[in-house]
Protein backbone atom coordinates (compact mmCIF):
# COMPACT_ATOMS: atom_id res chain seq x y z
CA UNK A 1 0.00 0.00 0.00
CA UNK A 2 1.23 3.62 -1.04
CA UNK A 3 0.70 5.69 1.85
CA UNK A 4 0.87 9.63 1.70
CA UNK A 5 2.26 12.04 4.46
CA UNK A 6 0.99 16.03 4.41
CA UNK A 7 4.02 17.62 2.52
CA UNK A 8 6.60 19.40 4.29
CA UNK A 9 8.77 22.14 3.49
CA UNK A 10 10.94 24.64 5.12
CA UNK A 11 13.92 27.02 5.02
CA UNK A 12 15.94 24.06 6.42
CA UNK A 13 17.26 21.63 4.38
CA UNK A 14 18.49 19.47 6.65
CA UNK A 15 14.98 19.34 8.19
CA UNK A 16 13.58 18.62 4.84
CA UNK A 17 15.70 15.87 4.35
CA UNK A 18 15.30 14.55 7.89
CA UNK A 19 11.01 14.61 7.34
CA UNK A 20 11.05 12.82 3.68
CA UNK A 21 13.64 9.80 5.32
CA UNK A 22 11.06 9.70 8.10
CA UNK A 23 7.87 9.48 5.42
CA UNK A 24 9.82 6.72 3.15
CA UNK A 25 11.36 4.94 6.09
CA UNK A 26 7.69 4.16 7.65
CA UNK A 27 6.52 3.10 4.26
CA UNK A 28 8.91 0.27 4.33
CA UNK A 29 6.75 -0.39 7.59
CA UNK A 30 3.85 -0.79 6.61
CA UNK A 31 2.80 -4.22 6.17
CA UNK A 32 0.00 -6.25 4.71
CA UNK A 33 -1.38 -9.28 6.56
CA UNK A 34 -4.27 -11.01 6.02
CA UNK A 35 -6.39 -9.37 7.93
CA UNK A 36 -5.40 -5.49 6.65
CA UNK A 37 -1.96 -4.08 7.55
CA UNK A 38 0.47 -3.33 10.64
CA UNK A 39 3.30 -1.65 11.43
CA UNK A 40 6.62 -3.24 12.07
CA UNK A 41 9.25 -2.10 14.72
CA UNK A 42 12.09 -3.87 12.44
CA UNK A 43 12.89 -4.73 9.14
CA UNK A 44 14.01 -8.09 9.28
CA UNK A 45 12.34 -11.02 11.37
CA UNK A 46 13.21 -10.79 14.48
CA UNK A 47 13.48 -13.66 17.65
CA UNK A 48 11.58 -11.37 20.54
CA UNK A 49 8.77 -10.19 18.01
CA UNK A 50 5.14 -11.93 17.79
CA UNK A 51 3.05 -12.81 14.89
CA UNK A 52 3.70 -10.84 11.87
CA UNK A 53 6.88 -9.40 13.46
CA UNK A 54 4.80 -7.16 14.98
CA UNK A 55 5.97 -5.65 18.51
CA UNK A 56 4.05 -3.92 21.00
CA UNK A 57 7.16 -2.00 22.32
CA UNK A 58 7.28 0.90 19.40
CA UNK A 59 3.55 0.82 18.73
CA UNK A 60 2.67 3.78 20.77
CA UNK A 61 5.36 5.62 18.41
CA UNK A 62 3.74 4.02 15.06
CA UNK A 63 0.42 5.47 15.66
CA UNK A 64 1.72 9.13 16.94
CA UNK A 65 3.89 9.14 13.85
CA UNK A 66 1.66 7.44 11.79
CA UNK A 67 -1.76 9.53 12.68
CA UNK A 68 -0.74 12.32 10.11
CA UNK A 69 -1.19 9.99 6.75
CA UNK A 70 -3.72 11.10 4.87
CA UNK A 71 -5.80 7.80 4.70
CA UNK A 72 -5.90 6.11 8.61
CA UNK A 73 -6.77 2.62 7.18
CA UNK A 74 -3.46 1.05 7.84
CA UNK A 75 -3.82 2.74 11.21
CA UNK A 76 -7.34 1.78 11.99
CA UNK A 77 -6.60 -1.95 10.57
CA UNK A 78 -3.30 -1.72 13.41
CA UNK A 79 -5.74 -1.10 16.40
CA UNK A 80 -7.83 -3.71 15.31
CA UNK A 81 -4.87 -5.94 15.21
CA UNK A 82 -3.97 -5.63 18.80
CA UNK A 83 -7.62 -6.43 20.26
CA UNK A 84 -7.42 -9.20 18.16
CA UNK A 85 -4.31 -10.85 16.93
CA UNK A 86 -1.27 -9.39 18.78
CA UNK A 87 -0.19 -9.00 21.90
CA UNK A 88 -0.02 -5.58 23.33
CA UNK A 89 0.82 -6.92 26.95
CA UNK A 90 4.07 -8.04 26.03
CA UNK A 91 5.62 -4.79 26.38
CA UNK A 92 4.29 -1.56 28.51
CA UNK A 93 1.83 0.01 25.79
CA UNK A 94 -0.64 2.60 26.36
CA UNK A 95 -2.97 1.79 23.75
CA UNK A 96 -6.19 3.52 24.60
CA UNK A 97 -4.41 6.70 24.52
CA UNK A 98 -2.03 5.71 21.20
CA UNK A 99 -6.00 5.02 19.17
CA UNK A 100 -7.30 8.11 20.85
CA UNK A 101 -4.32 10.03 19.77
CA UNK A 102 -5.25 8.45 15.93
CA UNK A 103 -8.79 9.94 16.28
CA UNK A 104 -8.06 13.07 17.26
CA UNK A 105 -6.39 14.07 14.55
CA UNK A 106 -8.94 12.00 12.10
CA UNK A 107 -11.70 12.91 13.72
CA UNK A 108 -13.24 10.31 13.94
CA UNK A 109 -13.80 8.04 17.10
CA UNK A 110 -15.91 5.16 15.77
CA UNK A 111 -12.78 2.95 16.43
CA UNK A 112 -12.18 3.59 19.61
CA UNK A 113 -15.65 2.81 20.27
CA UNK A 114 -15.53 -0.47 18.54
CA UNK A 115 -12.76 -1.08 20.41
CA UNK A 116 -13.51 0.02 23.82
CA UNK A 117 -14.64 -3.54 25.43
CA UNK A 118 -11.61 -4.99 24.19
CA UNK A 119 -9.12 -1.65 25.34
CA UNK A 120 -11.27 -1.82 28.88
CA UNK A 121 -10.41 -5.50 28.97
CA UNK A 122 -6.73 -5.12 28.00
CA UNK A 123 -6.27 -2.15 30.86
CA UNK A 124 -7.72 -4.19 33.62
CA UNK A 125 -5.68 -6.81 32.52
CA UNK A 126 -2.29 -4.73 33.80
CA UNK A 127 -3.91 -4.87 37.35
CA UNK A 128 -1.50 -7.96 37.73
CA UNK A 129 1.12 -5.53 37.44
CA UNK A 130 0.06 -3.51 40.59
CA UNK A 131 1.52 -3.27 43.89
CA UNK A 132 -0.66 -2.48 47.46
CA UNK A 133 0.11 1.24 46.84
CA UNK A 134 -2.03 1.37 43.90
CA UNK A 135 0.47 2.03 41.52
CA UNK A 136 2.28 0.11 38.76
CA UNK A 137 5.78 -2.22 38.64
CA UNK A 138 7.64 -3.17 35.16
CA UNK A 139 10.55 -4.98 34.53
CA UNK A 140 12.73 -2.30 32.29
CA UNK A 141 12.95 -4.86 29.59
CA UNK A 142 9.27 -5.19 29.30
CA UNK A 143 9.55 -1.23 28.49
CA UNK A 144 11.71 -2.18 26.04
CA UNK A 145 14.86 -0.13 28.43
CA UNK A 146 16.49 -3.31 28.85
CA UNK A 147 19.38 -2.63 31.88
CA UNK A 148 18.31 1.10 32.81
CA UNK A 149 20.77 1.94 35.90
CA UNK A 150 17.33 2.30 37.57
CA UNK A 151 16.41 -1.16 36.76
CA UNK A 152 12.89 -2.71 37.16
CA UNK A 153 10.01 -1.29 39.81
CA UNK A 154 7.74 1.48 39.90
CA UNK A 155 8.74 3.35 36.96
CA UNK A 156 7.14 6.64 35.25
CA UNK A 157 7.08 4.70 32.26
CA UNK A 158 4.11 2.61 32.49
CA UNK A 159 2.46 4.50 35.59
CA UNK A 160 2.08 7.46 32.68
CA UNK A 161 1.11 5.20 30.21
CA UNK A 162 -1.72 3.82 32.34
CA UNK A 163 -2.81 7.15 33.39
CA UNK A 164 -3.13 8.50 29.87
CA UNK A 165 -4.73 4.85 29.41
CA UNK A 166 -6.93 5.84 31.64
CA UNK A 167 -7.78 9.19 30.62
CA UNK A 168 -8.28 7.94 27.37
CA UNK A 169 -10.98 5.34 28.60
CA UNK A 170 -12.94 7.64 30.50
CA UNK A 171 -13.14 9.50 27.06
CA UNK A 172 -14.44 6.49 25.00
CA UNK A 173 -16.50 4.96 28.16
CA UNK A 174 -18.52 8.33 27.68
CA UNK A 175 -19.10 7.94 23.62
CA UNK A 176 -20.04 4.55 24.39
CA UNK A 177 -22.44 5.62 26.91
CA UNK A 178 -21.43 3.50 29.76
CA UNK A 179 -20.81 6.79 32.28
CA UNK A 180 -20.29 4.40 35.86
CA UNK A 181 -16.78 3.33 33.95
CA UNK A 182 -16.36 6.50 32.75
CA UNK A 183 -16.32 7.98 36.12
CA UNK A 184 -14.28 5.00 37.27
CA UNK A 185 -11.15 5.89 35.01
CA UNK A 186 -11.67 9.40 35.23
CA UNK A 187 -11.28 8.99 39.05
CA UNK A 188 -8.34 6.28 38.67
CA UNK A 189 -6.06 8.90 36.49
CA UNK A 190 -6.62 11.79 39.36
CA UNK A 191 -5.15 9.02 41.84
CA UNK A 192 -2.19 7.90 40.03
CA UNK A 193 -1.41 11.00 38.28
CA UNK A 194 -1.00 12.25 42.37
CA UNK A 195 0.73 9.04 43.09
CA UNK A 196 3.47 9.77 40.70
CA UNK A 197 3.27 13.05 41.67
CA UNK A 198 4.15 12.36 45.30
CA UNK A 199 5.93 9.02 44.64
CA UNK A 200 7.93 9.33 41.89
CA UNK A 201 9.83 12.54 41.74
CA UNK A 202 12.42 12.08 43.28
CA UNK A 203 13.90 15.92 44.89
CA UNK A 204 17.70 14.39 45.57
CA UNK A 205 18.15 14.54 41.68
CA UNK A 206 15.18 16.80 40.53
CA UNK A 207 13.50 14.69 38.36
CA UNK A 208 10.95 12.09 37.92
CA UNK A 209 12.98 8.57 39.22
CA UNK A 210 11.97 5.11 39.87
CA UNK A 211 11.21 3.04 43.06
CA UNK A 212 13.01 -0.42 43.02
CA UNK A 213 11.90 -3.70 43.83
CA UNK A 214 12.56 -2.94 47.20
CA UNK A 215 11.34 0.06 47.76
CA UNK A 216 14.08 2.55 47.57
CA UNK A 217 14.16 5.47 45.22
CA UNK A 218 17.14 5.21 42.67
CA UNK A 219 18.94 7.92 42.42
CA UNK A 220 19.51 8.43 38.80
CA UNK A 221 18.57 10.74 36.35
CA UNK A 222 17.35 9.32 33.14
CA UNK A 223 15.25 10.56 29.67
CA UNK A 224 12.60 8.59 31.11
CA UNK A 225 11.99 10.85 33.71
CA UNK A 226 10.43 13.60 31.25
CA UNK A 227 7.95 11.21 30.25
CA UNK A 228 4.93 12.10 32.62
CA UNK A 229 5.52 15.71 31.01
CA UNK A 230 3.70 13.69 27.68
CA UNK A 231 0.99 13.35 29.18
CA UNK A 232 0.69 16.23 31.34
CA UNK A 233 0.78 14.42 34.49
CA UNK A 234 3.36 16.75 36.47
CA UNK A 235 2.15 19.42 38.96
CA UNK A 236 3.80 22.95 38.86
CA UNK A 237 7.51 23.87 40.03
CA UNK A 238 8.98 20.30 38.57
CA UNK A 239 10.23 21.85 35.03
CA UNK A 240 13.61 22.72 36.13
CA UNK A 241 14.30 19.17 34.93
CA UNK A 242 14.09 20.31 31.64
CA UNK A 243 17.71 22.40 32.19
CA UNK A 244 19.47 18.79 32.26
CA UNK A 245 18.43 18.45 28.68
CA UNK A 246 21.25 21.19 27.53
CA UNK A 247 24.07 20.09 29.83
CA UNK A 248 27.10 18.50 28.35
CA UNK A 249 27.60 16.43 31.74
CA UNK A 250 24.50 15.04 31.84
CA UNK A 251 22.27 14.27 28.60
CA UNK A 252 23.41 16.36 25.99
CA UNK A 253 25.97 14.44 23.99
CA UNK A 254 27.61 15.23 20.50
CA UNK A 255 25.25 13.71 18.42
CA UNK A 256 21.34 13.32 20.71
CA UNK A 257 20.22 12.84 23.74
CA UNK A 258 21.94 10.17 26.50
CA UNK A 259 19.47 7.90 28.01
CA UNK A 260 21.59 8.30 31.40
CA UNK A 261 23.16 11.36 33.10
CA UNK A 262 26.96 10.71 31.96
CA UNK A 263 28.20 11.46 35.69
CA UNK A 264 26.44 8.53 37.45
CA UNK A 265 29.14 5.79 38.15
CA UNK A 266 26.62 3.29 36.20
CA UNK A 267 26.96 5.25 32.63
CA UNK A 268 27.65 3.00 30.01
CA UNK A 269 28.77 0.20 32.51
CA UNK A 270 29.54 -2.61 30.70
CA UNK A 271 26.64 -5.45 29.66
CA UNK A 272 27.26 -8.23 26.92
CA UNK A 273 23.76 -7.33 25.48
CA UNK A 274 23.31 -5.41 21.94
CA UNK A 275 20.70 -3.30 23.32
CA UNK A 276 21.93 -0.85 26.52
CA UNK A 277 19.94 1.67 27.91
CA UNK A 278 22.57 2.66 30.52
CA UNK A 279 23.67 6.11 28.54
CA UNK A 280 23.70 5.10 25.00
CA UNK A 281 21.30 7.65 22.75
CA UNK A 282 18.51 5.67 21.80
CA UNK A 283 15.75 7.59 19.20
CA UNK A 284 12.91 5.53 21.28
CA UNK A 285 13.88 7.95 24.22
CA UNK A 286 14.75 11.01 22.25
CA UNK A 287 11.14 10.67 20.25
CA UNK A 288 9.82 10.70 23.85
CA UNK A 289 11.58 13.55 25.57
CA UNK A 290 11.19 15.70 22.19
CA UNK A 291 7.04 14.60 23.12
CA UNK A 292 7.42 15.39 26.57
CA UNK A 293 9.12 19.07 25.98
CA UNK A 294 7.00 19.84 22.94
CA UNK A 295 3.65 19.19 25.42
CA UNK A 296 5.06 21.17 28.40
CA UNK A 297 6.15 24.28 25.94
CA UNK A 298 2.05 24.25 24.34
CA UNK A 299 0.50 23.79 27.49
CA UNK A 300 2.62 25.68 30.29
CA UNK A 301 0.86 28.52 31.95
Amino acid sequence: MKITFPKFVSSDDELNITYNYRCELYQRHVKKIPSGYVITEFLPDVPWAGIYNTISCAASHHFREGRWMRDPAPLTDYARFWCSEGNPRLYSFPIADSILALSKVTGDFSIGVALYPKLKEIHNAWDDHMVDCGMYTQLCDRDGMELSISGDGIRPTINSYMYADKMALSLLAEYAGDHNSAERFRSEAKKLRNDINERLWNNNIGMFGVISEEGQMRNVREQIGYIPWMYGIPNEGKDSSFRYLLDESCFLAPYGLRTADATHPEYRKHFDHECLWNGPVWPFATAQTLTALITYLQTQK
